[in-house]
C-alpha cells in the first residue's frame, strides 16, 4: 500500500479523520502526522492516537513550550469526546532526535500546509541524527 492509499485508509477513522479537520482550521498546527502503532498498522482496539504535530509558532517559556502539544491534545479529546489519555501529541521539534526520525520515517504526513516546512522538518530531523551518528562513532572509535 503506498503513503496515499494509506492515508485514505486511515481517514476512514473517525478520530483520525476529526483530528485532522480541527488542524485543518488551527493556524498554528502547519503539519501533522499519525505515528505509533495506528500508522504501523498494529493497533490494538484500546490503542492510543499518537499525533506529531510542527507549530507555526510556539511560546519562548520551557513551561510554555512543553504544555502546548499536550493542550492540544486535550483540546482535541474534548471535541471529540473521548478521554484525554485517548489522543497523544508531541511537537515535532521538543522531543529527542531519535523519536522525530521515527516520525517522519515511519508515521503519515496527514495535514501539510506548506511543503517547505515539511522539507525543512525532514532536513533538519536527518542531518541532526546524521551528525549524531558522526559524533558516536567517532567516540567510540
Amino acid at each position: 500500500m503506498n503513503k496515499a492509499e494509506l492515508r485514505a485508509a486511515l481517514l476512514l477513522d473517525p478520530v483520525i479523520a476529526r483530528c485532522v479537520e480541527l488542524a485543518q482550521v488551527d493556524a498554528n498546527v502547519q503539519l501533522l502526522w499519525l505515528y505509533g502503532s495506528r500508522a504501523k498498522g498494529t493497533a490494538q482496539a484500546g490503542s492510543d492516537y499518537d499525533f506529531a504535530v510542527a507549530f507555526a509558532s510556539f511560546p519562548q517559556n520551557a513551561w510554555g513550550k512543553r504544555l502546548q502539544p499536550v493542550l492540544l491534545a486535550q483540546q482535541w479529546a474534548d471535541a471529540l469526546g473521548v478521554p484525554d489519555d485517548k489522543i497523544s501529541v508531541i511537537d515535532i521539534n521538543h522531543v529527542p532526535i531519535p523519536l522525530a526520525l521515527s516520525v517522519i520515517r515511519q508515521g503519515v504526513e496527514l495535514v501539510v500546509k506548506d511543503g517547505l516546512r515539511l522539507a525543512r522538518e525532514e532536513n533538519r530531523i536527518t542531518g541532526l541524527w546524521e551528525e549524531e551518528c558522526f559524533h558516536r562513532e567517532r567516540d567510540n572509535g
